[in-house]
């Protein structure tokens, strides 16, 4: 297993109600590429620390949502992508019974459970650590990169 540390630029865009794309940003980032068994890559992202606002505001989204309050995220690794089926069989012993078949289609039929043996097993392949994002985590990279 090696990693490669590269910056790369890349696009977001923001569509209306109608799918029309009504603004493009262009941001950079960080990210390395693990080697999996059999040359399979699997791309991390950098996401940099901050602070965001989570949760709906009074009036707004459901009661388990309030009160919205401030959150400080670390700085943190994430998957570029989704993980897919060619990436979980070159860390897993089993595959599950995908729905969708095809090398590079997202792993699905799996629970919680499953995605965090995943990171266990990827872990001790690699000698790093790697886990499931926590919810603070997925909202705050969510926003970072769709907020204006």
């Amino acid at each position: 297993m090696t990693e490669d540390r590269q910056d790369f630029t890349f696009e977001t865009v923001t569509v209306n109600e109608r799918g029309e794309v009504v603004r493009t940003q262009s941001h950079r980032a960080q990210r390395f590429v693990e080697v999996l068994p059999g040359g399979v890559q699997l791309a991390m992202v950098a996401i940099p620390a901050g602070r965001f606002l989570m949760g709906s505001r009074r009036n707004e989204g459901y009661d388990d949502e309030r009160p919205q309050h401030s959150v400080s995220a670390p700085a943190f690794w994430m998957g570029q992508y989704p993980v897919t089926q060619v990436q979980w069989a070159a860390v897993m012993k089993w595959t599950p019974p995908y729905r969708c078949k095809g090398p590079q289609r997202p792993v699905d039929r799996v629970n919680w459970h499953d995605a965090a043996a995943f990171c266990a097993r990827l872990s001790e392949m690699t000698g790093r650590v790697y886990r499931l994002p926590g919810e603070a985590e997925w909202e705050y990279t969510c926003l970072l990169y769709t907020s204006p």
